[in-house]
């Protein structure tokens, strides 16, 4: 089985890369960084799930405008 990859858009056009809100497809503005990889989320789903990743000691870090 052959797998293929894609460059991200912004690689391709020298863009910054845009990360999206993994539960609403939102800009995000909030990336967790877990043991397994890393979640994106908009100021809407962070305010909602912040205080679990606290609790658990995950790396939150806000993402520039």
């Amino acid at each position: 089985m052959t797998v293929q990859t894609r460059q991200p858009a912004s690689s391709l056009f020298g863009t910054p890369e845009i990360e999206m809100c993994d539960r609403c497809g939102m800009r995000a503005r909030v990336r967790v960084v877990l043991d397994g990889g890393e979640l994106y989320f908009c100021r809407q789903h962070a305010g909602t799930y912040r205080e679990t990743w606290q609790q658990r000691m995950y790396l939150v870090k806000d993402l520039p405008l």
